[in-house]
């Protein structure tokens, strides 16, 4: 009887390790201010944008909707489900803060949008990598079948 191999690298890709941890990070971001209460997290963040040239209708709609697209992005990312989707639109989410941050014009925003950008990075490598063996996508894509 041959002995399978069992090598754990074929799993743990760089793609599957970024793709889990941002997708955590913003499931954890988004649930954490979902507990706290959508209106609380809006009441907190609308000050900040008080004297931005940012139109204050907009950053309301965008700031009531964050936790939702946060935990329903993670979500996906986390499990592997639609994942170039979800990587474009997680991308898309910390420019929007990236340029949020930068309207609001203070130096103490530099770290927050440098970890942003760096979001950005890690899910570039998520978008090259394609789908890992540890994702629904590959799942959806083999038909349930191994894939060599």
């Amino acid at each position: 009887m041959a002995k399978k191999s069992c090598d754990i690298s074929e799993y743990l890709s760089t793609g599957f390790i970024l793709r889990v941890a941002v997708g955590g990070m913003l499931l954890l971001a988004g649930h954490s201010k979902l507990q706290g209460g959508t209106a609380a997290f809006v009441d907190a963040v609308l000050p900040l944008f008080a004297d931005t040239v940012l139109p204050a209708a907009l950053v309301k709609a965008f700031v009531t909707a964050v936790p939702t697209v946060e935990v329903v992005l993670g979500a996906l990312l986390v499990l592997g489900l639609f994942t170039d989707l979800a990587v474009r639109l997680a991308a898309l989410l910390f420019a929007i803060y990236i340029i949020a941050l930068t309207a609001q014009n203070s130096p103490n925003n530099a770290v927050a949008m440098i970890g942003n950008f760096v979001y950005i990075l890690a899910l570039s490598k998520v978008l090259c990598s394609g789908p890992s063996k540890l994702s629904l996508d590959r799942l959806k894509e083999t038909g349930g079948k191994k894939k060599k």
